[in-house]
């Protein structure tokens, strides 16, 4: 009877853990189908912003902001108002996308792990970390393409281009 009663408890032992770590695995995956949907979104608001930039203003930026005047106010997430300022937020391991519109300050992005950064490029070819470049010595400024590449661990996570001002979306070929 205690043998009974020992391969009882060991095969249940065995059950329950293979339970516990399915329900841990099941977790697991909606969190990382919450995590993609909350990318996804925040991604069409990015370009949703970059959109609205107005063909004739100037967009100034570095790696960690970005500002740009609009010629029309199509964002749900950010406000209204006639500028746009989107700035990286470097928390702990961590960071988030920002949008400023008319002083409200709204996440439209964050993550755990990894880091961020913005890179500017008139042709694709050619990534600057400034816009406009220092040497630009252009007469009219060009709206460049805008780059955000989420790093986790050192590698590339994610890559958004945009054509800031363009009304069109780019699509992220891999070669950019």
């Amino acid at each position: 009877m205690l043998v009974m009663l020992a391969i009882c408890a060991l095969i249940m032992g065995i059950v329950f853990g293979a339970a516990s770590r399915g329900v841990r695995d099941n977790f697991g995956l909606a969190d990382r189908a919450l995590d993609s949907a909350e990318r996804a979104r925040a991604e069409t608001e990015f370009r949703r912003l970059l959109h609205a930039g107005h063909p004739t203003a100037s967009l100034a930026g570095s790696v960690d902001t970005l500002n740009l005047a609009l010629t029309y106010v199509e964002s749900r997430g950010c406000g209204g108002g006639k500028t746009v300022r989107l700035r990286l937020v470097h928390k702990a391991g961590g960071g988030a996308l920002h949008c400023d519109r008319n002083g409200r300050d709204v996440p439209i992005l964050a993550w755990r792990r990894g880091e961020a950064r913005f890179a500017y490029s008139e042709d694709g070819r050619l990534w600057h970390d400034r816009w406009p470049p220092a040497a630009c010595g252009q007469a009219r400024p060009i709206l460049p393409l805008v780059r955000l590449t989420l790093l986790r661990a050192g590698h590339v996570d994610h890559v958004w281009i945009e054509q800031a001002g363009s009304g069109q979306s780019v699509a992220n070929p891999g070669l950019l």
